[in-house]
């Protein structure tokens, strides 16, 4: 029987993984997948408490049981110089579920970006053992970051879907074959909203949204956010709210504690600021990004949310995944992304936002225009892959 299975879920809390998992099932059951989807992850209490249940089933990636079967494990891992040892107990339950007839959807976006995607890689490796069809689904990819052993484990997967062309190229420039490689929008443009009550203070098309990560959390950075907001409050009748992205109760992960830092320092300009503080799903936090005015991001898939909801948007971006998806939307991202590691001065946010609030009704026109056929890329891709693998 053919089987659509999601690996490599982190867990809802992050509100961008939930939203690509939403919009994927969405986006196949659109094509004309009808069966339920498998969904690999991390974090099956996330999941549930989203209501991700109801629309795939959980397969959790386990543990080891005992610490014998992990020093096991290590020992195998140091041995043979192999970073794989101990996949086989971790990803058993997903593994088990895989036949031949599967088509494995690989759907962390960014995994190829950062540390060696241990658990990618021997995902993909098992789908070439059993004969399963192994993609990698809407990502960014830095292939320069990494060694021999990725790049042959990119060159494994049957196709590759690139959100950006610059992974695109980063691909070919590693020796993935043309034909192996689609090009799309990230899966969550497509993502829906859900109607929640904005927060006390919010004025519906008149607030700029603001999120900030753990990732572009330098004392400059902040430093920037905050006299940002003081000109906001000081120079137009725009008010401001933060706006999280993840809720994940690791400190260095979520978004409300550095939101509520910062409200402190700007306690003073407290009648014109307010946050998103409930417990929110990624559509619910896409309806209240749609109806502000301007936005400013650090997460990807808050930004997506404002691209994808015809939001003038700056991102502060911290990997390739924000100037890429940028300069497809725009042919430059000079002037839509700035890079955490270029804040020197606390006036160069604002700088960077005030040419996005002066071409305000230039950057509405070109969303008006490009978008439509833009989010359509990801259907047409997951089309394809519906034709070549599921039917």
């Amino acid at each position: 029987m053919n089987k659509l299975f999601l690996c490599g879920h982190t867990g809802s809390d992050n509100r961008g993984c939930e939203a690509i998992v939403r919009s994927t099932i969405g986006i196949f059951n659109k094509a004309g997948f009808e069966d339920k989807a498998m969904l690999a992850t991390f974090a099956p209490v996330q999941d549930k408490a989203r209501g991700i249940d109801k629309i795939a089933e959980l397969l959790p990636y386990g543990e080891y049981k005992n610490k014998a079967q992990r020093a096991i494990s290590a020992a195998v891992r140091k041995v043979f110089k192999s970073k794989l040892a101990g996949q086989n107990i971790i990803q058993k339950t997903l593994w088990s579920k895989i036949s031949q007839e599967a088509l494995v959807l690989n759907i962390g976006g960014d995994i190829y970006c950062y540390s060696t995607p241990t658990v990618s890689m021997a995902l993909n490796k098992y789908c070439e053992k059993k004969g399963a069809y192994s993609v990698l689904w809407g990502c960014t990819v830095e292939a320069d970051r990494f060694g021999k052993d990725v790049i042959r484990d990119l060159l494994r997967y049957d196709v590759i879907v690139a959100r950006e062309s610059m992974t695109v190229n980063a691909l070919k420039k590693v020796g993935v074959n043309e034909s192996r490689i689609l090009c799309c929008c990230d899966p969550a443009f497509t993502l829906e909203t859900e109607k929640t009550s904005l927060p006390q203070g919010f004025v519906e098309g008149n607030t700029v949204g603001i999120n900030v990560s753990c990732y572009v959390s330098s004392q400059k950075t902040l430093e920037a956010v905050c006299y940002l907001v003081e000109k906001i409050i000081n120079e137009t009748d725009m008010n401001v709210c933060f706006i999280p992205h993840v809720y994940n109760v690791q400190k260095c992960s979520g978004d409300l504690a550095l939101h509520k830092k910062l409200l402190k320092k700007l306690s003073f300009y407290k009648d014109r600021i307010c946050a998103v503080e409930a417990d929110l799903s990624c559509t619910e936090l896409k309806y209240i990004i749609s109806k502000c005015r301007f936005f400013v991001g650090a997460r990807t898939h808050s930004i997506i949310a404002a691209y994808s909801s015809e939001v003038p948007a700056l991102a502060l971006g911290y990997s390739m995944k924000s100037v890429g998806i940028a300069a497809d939307i725009f042919r430059n991202a000079q002037d839509y992304v700035l890079s955490y590691k270029d804040i020197e001065n606390k006036a160069d946010i604002y700088n960077k936002f005030s040419v996005i609030m002066k071409n305000e009704e230039k950057i509405k026109a070109h969303y008006k225009s490009f978008m439509p056929d833009y989010v359509k890329t990801v259907e047409k891709q997951a089309g394809v892959l519906m034709e070549r693998y599921l039917k």
